[in-house]
């Protein structure tokens, strides 16, 4: 813990934190494999309200980006524990925001070495 509260400055604990970089351009190798299109999970309509209201703020954050790829990964909501104390009689449900990329995992080619093209970290 002592660690973690030292170096505070480098550890997002709000979306606003994240930031981005351009110190590295990250690619995604599927060799000649044809786009993975996977169908979207039903939801109900308060958790599809709730994953609406994730995707806005994270594009408010420039966390992601509006596409138009022939790539596509359903995305699902899961709720987290609720904390256990007394005032918490009428806690709104607090979700985990997660895309299924299993199947495009199983496409991408695997690599054993971390990636030193650019030589700052190598």
């Amino acid at each position: 813990m002592v660690m973690l509260s030292t170096n505070r400055d480098v550890f997002a604990i709000i979306l606003s934190e994240l930031g981005c970089t351009d110190l590295h351009h990250h690619r995604i190798e599927t060799g000649d494999a044809p786009p993975v299109r996977q169908r979207f999970y039903r939801q109900s309509p308060a958790v599809k309200g709730e994953a609406n209201n994730h995707v806005e703020e994270m594009l408010k954050y420039d966390i992601i980006e509006p596409s138009q790829s022939e790539w596509a990964s359903p995305i699902c909501l899961v709720q987290k524990k609720s904390p256990k104390s007394a005032s918490s009689t009428h806690n709104t449900p607090q979700y985990k925001f997660c895309v299924d990329f299993r199947p495009l995992n199983t496409l991408t080619s695997k690599k054993s070495a971390p990636n030193c093209s650019n030589g700052r970290y190598c």
